[in-house]
């Protein structure tokens, strides 16, 4: 789902450093950077 896709990549992006609150809730920023990441995905 969804919701779960951008729950991996938050968790993932925290793990990496990011700032919880850039990723939770996805920033403007956060949020494009998700679009990309799924399209890496295979999605």
């Amino acid at each position: 789902s969804e919701h779960a896709e951008w729950e991996d990549f938050t968790r993932m992006r925290l793990a990496q450093g990011g700032d919880l609150r850039k990723y939770y809730p996805l920033s403007d920023e956060a949020w494009i950077e998700y679009e990309e990441w799924k399209k890496t995905q295979g999605q």
